[in-house]
């Protein structure tokens, strides 16, 4: 049928109308919205549910302008997108078990990264401040009348030629090796820093809580690795409350291991606590034997025990 079609017009093979394009939606020419419109809010939604984490972030320098560091966080919103899809996939290919321990390494990683970056940011300012003060030091002489006015600190060369310069005697070898305060292998005027996720300079201040492990839950926003806002120990709840784990801190206390459970409801004084639905106590074989109550610690004298 096909043949004939081609060839019905005297042997003149017909142009076909369609060539694998499909046809815009009516609903779509009405709102004068297109497909290729539609593609774009979906990855414009995608984007707001990426976070740009520390570990991901580049150096910038303080003599940015407000269009470089935009164009700098464009790029690295892009690669922040890119890292979340590539886990994502490989999260999905994984086990449970595998899961948690890759978001344990994730979040292990993290933590070094950023106490290199907090490392790094440290002796940027140190640097920085260095060099101011080598230059303040420099004008104050300047504006005492000085001739010579550059080396360390202390210099009793520069003291030896400003002394001679005002006898009016001569000077050899005019400065010498007084060098100014850009000469010094420790010139810094522009200072780099690691950002936060707020965009702040990244500091111990600046952090937003401790980095924990997402116990191998993907979330779009971090990927495998989540952080603990809270105060206190991450293990620390009493029995009946919410919030350990997670950046808004809503985790179900079911979720922690037994291990967990008991201790924090130890802490809490409890005799009993319940765990993924069943009741246990607090009250250990050790306890048992000595006739100690569950939920207390015991005293000095108490925890001697008589030798017979």
């Amino acid at each position: 049928m096909k043949v004939l079609k081609k060839y019905s017009n005297g042997g003149g093979v017909e142009k076909e109308e369609k060539n694998g394009k499909e046809k815009p939606d009516s609903n779509n020419k009405k709102n004068g919205k297109s497909n290729g419109d539609n593609k774009i809010n979906v990855n414009e939604n995608a984007k707001k549910n990426v976070l740009v984490k520390p570990s991901e972030r580049g150096q910038y320098l303080s003599s940015w302008d407000e269009k470089k560091i935009a164009k700098q966080e464009a790029k690295e919103q892009k690669k922040a997108e890119k890292r979340r899809a590539m886990e994502e996939k490989k999260a999905s290919s994984m086990s449970e078990r595998d899961r948690k321990r890759y978001a344990r390494q994730q979040a292990r990683e993290e933590r070094r990264m950023e106490r290199q970056q907090m490392r790094a940011n440290r002796k940027e300012q140190r640097q920085f401040r260095k060099t101011m003060r080598k230059k303040a030091r420099q004008e104050a002489r300047e504006e005492r009348g000085l001739t010579y006015t550059g080396g360390r600190r202390i210099s009793p060369r520069r003291w030896y030629k400003n002394l001679r310069d005002k006898l009016g005697l001569r000077v050899k070898q005019g400065s010498g090796r007084l060098r100014d305060y850009d000469q010094f292998k420790i010139y810094n005027p522009n200072p780099a820093s690691y950002r936060s996720e707020s965009g702040e300079v990244l500091d111990r201040g600046t952090r937003g809580g401790k980095i924990r492990s997402g116990k191998g839950k993907f979330e779009q926003e971090r990927g495998m690795v989540t952080r603990y806002k809270k105060g206190g120990k991450v293990q620390d709840f009493k029995p009946g409350q919410l919030g350990t784990y997670g950046p808004a801190g809503d985790a179900d206390p079911d979720q922690l291991t037994f291990g967990e459970a008991f201790a924090s409801a130890k802490r809490a004084g409890a005799k009993k606590f319940k765990w993924r639905g069943k009741t246990y106590t607090t009250e250990t074989k050790d306890e048992k034997g000595k006739g100690i109550q569950p939920g207390k610690i015991k005293s000095k004298e108490d925890s001697k025990i008589k030798k017979k």
